[in-house]
């Protein structure tokens, strides 16, 4: 949609505060669609002082607030179809940050678990790939197997959390390089939606060019991008936020 004075006015305080997450109507405008999980992590962060008592509690409890954390999240998408004369619309569900909390609950559990002694499971990435491989048409809106695969996510980071000894040969994954693509992942996943948008703008010349070239190109793209923000503008942006409210 075009913005207007009248919708930049309201579209820009939103963008400030950070609650464009809120209002997933405003996916279509401006970069919404790839911002809105800067909103989400806002408000779970803001959250995450409520969440420290949890040390105090016993590991029972833990265990049962994990488990109605797992409930929680895998009752929203079979409950927006009862009694509904249509289905809830996908970004609701995918971006209101209230949606994410039970799940942002259960890594918050996992911390203590893991601080506690608990191993996870080596099965559970396995189990985790098949249920996605012969289950995964039912994976309804991202989060239609979220009691299957929650419990086994947890299982592999516990894990995973607790792997000292060789990789194998997993070890050669693991080097400057890659450790350097994870510190800018993040930026790359932003910068995808603006690319992806001139590509639609363009997508006749596009098409006149090899789908390997366009796919490269697009990808170096987007990986120069992310480099230079996590270079120059993250940090500018860091000291910016470390001033504003006086964190040393």
């Amino acid at each position: 949609p075009k913005v207007t004075a009248g919708t930049a006015f309201f579209l820009i305080p939103v963008d400030i505060f950070l609650m464009q997450a809120w209002y997933p109507n405003l996916w279509s405008f401006w970069h919404h669609a790839g911002t809105w999980s800067i909103s989400v992590e806002l408000f779970l962060y803001a959250s995450f002082p409520l969440l420290l008592s949890i040390k105090k509690l016993q590991t029972k409890s833990i265990l049962f607030m994990s488990f109605s954390c797992v409930v929680l999240a895998s009752s929203y998408v079979p409950s927006f179809k009862l009694g509904a004369s249509a289905p809830m619309p996908f970004a609701i569900y995918y971006s209101i940050p209230m949606y994410s909390l039970p799940v942002f609950i259960l890594g918050a559990m996992l911390s203590e678990l893991h601080r506690r002694g608990f191993k996870g499971l080596l099965i559970a990435p396995l189990l985790f790939f098949m249920a996605l491989i012969f289950f995964g048409t039912f994976n309804t809106n991202y989060a239609g197997l979220n009691f299957v695969t929650l419990p086994l996510i947890a299982l592999t980071l516990l894990f995973a959390c607790n792997q000292t000894q060789d990789l194998g040969i997993f070890r050669y994954t693991i080097n400057r390089f890659t450790l350097y693509l994870g510190d800018i992942s993040y930026a790359f996943f932003v910068y995808q939606i603006p690319l992806l948008l001139l590509l639609d703008h363009y997508i006749v010349l596009a098409r006149t060019l090899p789908l390997v070239v366009t796919g490269c190109g697009m990808l170096a793209i987007n990986l120069i991008l992310a480099a230079i923000s996590h270079r120059w503008i993250e940090p500018w942006g860091s000291r910016i936020i470390f001033r504003l409210w006086k964190i040393q």
